[in-house]
């Protein structure tokens, strides 16, 4: 693949225009030459770069760079997992084909056996018959011998779902202890799908659902988007210390995707506490409780401490204003929970909101008959000065 083509294509994966890559470190001008082929980069202007898309050096000198081929089957593969989680399996079947038949083209076997689990997973789960559960069987036998364990424990989810609707719960239940014991504690998001199925099957046949409901909470905290990134982070820094840069650059893009969602929730949950205060002093109270309720969820989703007292404060105040003695008292505990958390950062900051709240809720009368501002936010919104 040549220069010019590597660096555009690297620019693109990182969300960079010309401008932002260039950082006013290299002229906009150069970029776009390097990008056309007009001019080739300095040792030390490739360095940049590499270090601006996030890419090893060595991508942009070396030859070991996936073919076209390669990318468009990633492509497929990815596209297809999406259709999928969109509840498009149809949509998800032709795109797994499609990579099926690309890397079969190709002579990719690793990547043609995880394409050929995929399509024969849907079969299973749209029609368990013996026969597409005997050929799942052998395509999860061959995937595993890649290393593709995630994409055949998720298969094996599958089969769990497709036995259950059958009536065959004890198939099912194997099925899902299956793929637990590929995963061996890895991939936390999977194992919270297993652990949700096994509780579905249990409640189905009026099992014992405490353990599971235990476990749940582990990996509930385990599936945090933040720890997500963290686990898709460090498996970017092994792959890249073993040489593996394709494997180090997909995770490191997937923690990237998560950390900008993140992110955004963050300053989503922030922009609706701005709206409670708007609303309130415009009298909407309810329009005011609905958007500090939403800044809340956020917030915790996020682990956005500090935000998710302040809305839960204000939230305790806005129902102490307007009688909701009860809803109050709930969402104070809640705040005190909130608290807890954040108490290890800023433990003088959650001093004055709890004393904030239990005068809210303690002088219920005179807040309702008041029209004083709610409490001024104790952080600048993230980008401010």
């Amino acid at each position: 693949m040549p220069l010019a083509e590597r660096v555009r294509q690297a620019r693109v994966a990182a969300g960079l225009t010309q401008a932002q890559l260039a950082g006013g470190k290299v002229a906009v001008r150069t970029i776009s030459r390097i990008e056309r082929g007009h001019v080739r980069a300095s040792a030390r202007v490739l360095a940049y770069i590499a270090g601006r898309v996030g890419r090893p050096l060595r991508y942009f000198v070396d030859d070991a760079v996936p073919a076209p081929e390669g990318s468009e089957l990633e492509y497929l593969l990815a596209r297809g997992a999406v259709r999928r989680l969109s509840g498009d399996p149809d949509g998800a079947r032709r795109l797994f084909a499609a990579a099926v038949a690309l890397a079969a083209r190709t002579g990719d076997q690793a990547r043609h056996a995880l394409a050929r689990l995929e399509c024969l997973s849907l079969d299973v789960e749209r029609d368990h018959t013996p026969e597409n559960a005997a050929a799942l069987s052998l395509a999860q036998a061959e995937a595993e011998r890649f290393g593709h364990v995630e994409a055949v424990a998720r298969s094996y989810i599958g089969l769990a779902a497709a036995l259950e609707s059958q009536g065959l719960e004890d198939g099912a239940r194997a099925a899902l202890d299956m793929a637990w014991q590929l995963l061996d504690g890895r991939f936390p998001e999977v194992r919270m799908l297993i652990m949700a199925a096994r509780i579905r099957v249990a409640v189905a046949a009026g099992r014992d659902t405490d353990q599971a409901a235990r476990d749940l909470d582990v990996l509930g905290r385990a599936c945090d988007p933040r720890s997500l990134a963290d686990v898709h982070e460090t498996s970017a820094e092994r792959a890249y210390a073993a040489d593996r840069v394709g494997d180090a650059l997909a995770a490191a893009q997937h923690a990237l995707a998560i950390r900008r969602c993140v992110i955004a929730k963050a300053h989503e949950a922030e922009a609706r506490c701005y709206l409670a205060h708007v609303a309130r002093r415009s009298g909407r109270t309810d329009e005011a409780i609905n958007q500090l309720t939403a800044a809340s969820v956020l917030a915790r989703e996020v682990e956005d401490r500090l935000t998710e007292a302040e809305s839960l404060v204000s939230l305790c105040g806005l129902h102490a204003r307007v009688g909701n003695v009860r809803d109050a008292a709930r969402t104070l505990e809640e705040a005190r929970t909130a608290f807890l958390r954040a108490a290890d950062e800023t433990p003088p900051v959650c001093t004055t909101l709890v004393a904030s709240a239990s005068a809210a809720l303690d002088d219920d009368e005179r807040r309702r008959a008041g029209d004083e501002d709610p409490p001024p936010s104790l952080h600048p919104p993230a980008g401010s000065g």
